[in-house]
């Protein structure tokens, strides 16, 4: 379970440098569909990923929580005297990061779909930076 949720450090690593959206890998994520979230939706480039403006706004709502989680826990990582507690505080970092997609409405497996659906996707990513400015 943990490597899963380690390889989730340097994808919102990536995320908060970057701020373009990054898929996160944990297990035990939920795949259960999303209710009320049927329309407005964009296509991705390969044609088979739709979201909904409700997906968009949740996912926008995940990453800004996320941008100020990974600050805080990156200067803690920094900060660890050791390599041991840098990795508890990664661990740390990465159920944060599940417990806030959760909170925000969308499972691990649906904020993943959305993140690769907005590579390449100009009209998606617009769609997401508009929602994380309001």
């Amino acid at each position: 379970m943990n490597k899963p949720l380690f390889a989730t450090t340097a994808t919102v690593i990536a995320l908060s440098l970057a701020a373009v959206t990054t898929p996160v890998f944990a297990q035990g994520s939920n795949t259960s569909g999303s209710s009320g979230m049927q329309s407005s939706y964009a296509q991705s480039n390969s044609g088979n990923t739709q979201v909904s403006q409700a997906q968009v706004q949740k996912f926008a709502a995940a990453q800004k929580d996320m941008q100020s989680l990974v600050r805080n826990s990156q200067q803690k990582i920094k900060s660890a005297s050791n390599q041991k507690q840098a990795k508890q505080y990664r661990q740390q970092m990465n159920q944060k990061i599940v417990k806030t997609i959760k909170n925000d409405g969308l499972s691990v497996q649906q904020y993943n779909k959305i993140a690769q659906a907005s590579r390449g996707n100009q009209k998606l990513q617009h769609r997401i930076q508009k929602a994380m400015q309001d």
